[in-house]
């Protein structure tokens, strides 16, 4: 398949992503920061959704805006891009 990453390559962004937490270094941002997340992402992990993931990276991120897309799942880059361009557009506005 073309654009796949090899397996070899997920399986080394798996093992990182599970041993790095840099969530001390999130107040450290002084940028405006945008944190989308669609309404329908309340499944799929154990421990914490990306919903879930969303909220707090929104409240350790000084300033933070959240914007929550309502109807939108995961994947809403590409199934809904007008919806997140939309939130985009008015983030960088303000």
């Amino acid at each position: 398949m073309s654009g796949i990453a090899p397996l070899e390559n997920y399986l080394y962004f798996v093992l990182a992503r599970q041993e790095h937490d840099h969530t001390e270094r999130l107040k450290a941002i002084r940028v405006p920061t945008l944190v989308l997340v669609g309404d329908d992402e309340r499944h799929g992990a154990a421990d914490q959704t990306h919903y879930d993931a969303a909220h707090h990276l929104a409240k350790a991120i000084p300033n933070a805006k959240l914007v929550v897309l309502e109807g939108e799942g995961h994947h809403y880059l590409a199934t809904n891009p007008a919806i997140a361009h939309k939130a985009i557009r008015a983030f960088l506005s303000e």
